[in-house]
């Protein structure tokens, strides 16, 4: 093994390690923000696990928004409350000025419900399904479950019928990760402006010919991030699985998207901060291997 691939393997485990610490240490960091009764605080936002808890005769002069975490309000807020995809506790004592929103979780006294959970209405159907939004009946669990069973078969699949070009795609990863980490980010951030604009101006020129036109155009841009955010996927699950050390290809890429997908979920599980760094992470440093060396049909490989 030359000096280049030794290297790709010691970045191979320093970002195994670096998901790891990135992961583990958001469960120490939840803790709970207290304004206490005659205190006076300026907006708040808070990240993770982290509560909030406003006692009655305390005051927040400014929005107040709350990631992941739960707010218990019994005083004054002269701004907004959001609560993304945890509880929202607003006591008859307590005075918002602003709006007051909740995204899932659950909500308690006068605050608007969008999302499934305890409280929610007839707005909860837009946000089902979505990941971290539901901490009520319709939990995500479901759609994780299905999605890691659907990725796991394809890793199976993928790595007994076209090895080589995962193995390129991993290569692209392991030699060059930040490269392909940014260029990755790069390739989200475009792609996705791209999708967008180009369902927008389809919309704004339905009647003409390139408005029609603009809909496939737009699906294919789309179809192909989805599949090489997959096959970018899978190629990082095949480094995680080389670390394990185990002959068979299949059985290593298969059992390395699958310990991919229990890092993600359990970064979700601890709140949504973590969880989308995690998979972001992931994500981009595959999707940009995948896009430079197309898909796996280019490039050098082990």
């Amino acid at each position: 093994m030359n000096r280049r691939h030794r290297t790709g393997h010691n970045y191979l485990r320093y970002a195994f390690l670096g998901l790891l610490l990135l992961v583990w240490p958001t469960a120490a960091w939840a803790a709970e923000t207290t304004i206490a009764t005659g205190e006076t605080s300026e907006s708040i936002t808070l990240f993770g696990d982290d509560d909030l808890v406003v006692e009655a005769g305390a005051t927040v002069d400014g929005h107040v928004t709350l990631w992941g975490g739960s707010a218990e309000i019994a005083g004054t807020i002269n701004g907004n409350l959001f609560v993304y995809g945890g509880a929202a506790v607003v006591d008859d004592t307590a005075v918002i000025t602003g709006d007051c929103v909740a995204l899932g979780g659950r909500v308690e006294g006068d605050c608007v419900m969008i999302g499934t959970g305890e409280g929610a209405g007839l707005a909860g159907d837009v946000a089902a399904g979505l990941p971290g939004l539901n901490a009520g009946e319709m939990s995500v669990l479901p759609v994780f479950t299905l999605s890691a069973l659907l990725l796991t078969l394809a890793a199976w699949g993928v790595a007994q019928t076209a090895p080589d070009p995962l193995r390129r795609v991993a290569y692209a990863v392991r030699t060059a990760p930040f490269s392909t980490g940014f260029f990755g980010v790069l390739t989200l951030i475009a792609g996705g402006v791209a999708v967008a604009l180009t369902i927008a101006l389809s919309t704004a020129l339905l009647g003409w010919v390139v408005g029609v036109l603009g809909y496939p155009i737009a699906l294919a841009l789309l179809g192909f991030l989805v599949v090489a955010a997959v096959v970018g996927w899978l190629a990082m699950g095949s480094l995680v699985g080389s670390l394990l050390k185990i002959e068979r290809y299949a059985t290593a890429v298969t059992l390395g998207t699958m310990i991919l997908l229990g890092i993600a979920g359990l970064a979700w599980w601890w709140g949504v901060l973590p969880g989308v760094l995690v998979t972001v992470g992931i994500v981009a440093a595959g999707l940009g291997a995948a896009t430079i060396t197309r898909l796996g049909t280019r490039g050098e490989r082990d």
